[in-house]
């Protein structure tokens, strides 16, 4: 039915974000991956951000090592979800 159809073709959010950048940007551009490292740091788990780091790797400029290029790519991630949590600490005064 068309329902099921729509249903096997549905993408994640994260899919979608991703083909939505790589529809506008090209992997040798540093902007791309800034706005890549950004949208995976939203990923939901680590296998889902697993997924789309080993996706992304091999476009990684000037990549011969993937393993390197996802250790490099997570690394940002990480730095990104600790801003992010420092950030919206509730501890943090409002001023």
């Amino acid at each position: 039915t068309a329902l099921q159809e729509v249903v096997a073709n549905a993408m994640s959010p994260m899919e979608y974000g991703l083909q939505a950048i790589e529809q506008r940007l090209k992997p040798n551009e540093d902007e791309f991956w800034l706005e890549a490292v950004n949208h995976l740091a939203e990923a939901a788990s680590e296998m889902e951000l697993d997924r789309y780091l080993f996706r992304l790797a091999p476009l990684y400029p000037g990549t011969t090592d993937v393993v390197a290029a996802v250790k490099a790519l997570r690394k940002q991630v990480l730095a990104i979800r600790r801003q992010r949590k420092q950030g919206a600490d509730p501890d943090m005064p409002e001023f």
